[in-house]
């Protein structure tokens, strides 16, 4: 497994920039989702926020390769804490765009959703 995170913040003025990108098509699993559950208190200085993929690429939602492979507490971990995310993100005090970048299906959908 790779060492480099599947999401990257950065700023453009007082905006933070959220960008998914695994290499692959940036499906939900036990790297990408604490990954962006991690990444919102960075956020919390910003006036706004960003989030977006790699070009036509958002997020087609769970990875429905590993999930099925994973233990049933690890399973349901992930997906408790894309539950945590996306209302994280729906409750975010500020501005959220959720500018999509490509395929938003499942729960890539959702996660679009929760966006302003």
């Amino acid at each position: 497994m790779s060492n480099v995170s599947p999401v990257n913040v950065h700023r453009v003025g007082n905006i933070a920039v959220l960008t998914l990108d695994d290499g692959k098509v940036n499906a939900l699993n036990a790297s990408t989702v604490p990954a962006l559950v991690n990444s919102l208190p960075s956020l919390t200085s910003a006036d706004a926020v960003v989030f977006t993929g790699r070009p036509g690429m958002f997020c087609p939602g769970f990875d429905l390769k590993a999930l099925p492979k994973m233990a049933p507490a690890e399973r349901q971990e992930v997906v408790r804490l894309f539950s945590d995310f996306t209302m994280g993100l729906y409750l975010f005090p500020r501005p959220v765009v959720v500018a999509l970048s490509g395929h938003a299906l499942a729960g890539g959908a959702v996660f679009s959703l929760t966006g302003d």
